[in-house]
C-alpha cells in the first residue's frame, strides 16, 4: 500500500506545478517528504 501514498504525492506535486508554478511544486515535494518520513 505504499505505493498509493507515493502516487498520491506524485499527482498532488504535479497539481502543484500546474497551479502555482515551479518554485512551489518545489517546496511541495520537500514538505511532502518531510510528512511521509515522519510518517514512517
Amino acid at each position: 500500500m505504499t505505493m498509493d501514498k507515493k502516487m498520491i504525492t506524485v499527482i498532488l506535486i504535479w497539481l502543484a506545478y500546474k497551479l502555482f508554478g515551479f518554485e512551489s511544486a518545489i517546496i511541495y515535494f520537500l514538505l511532502s517528504t518531510f510528512l511521509l518520513t515522519d510518517f514512517d
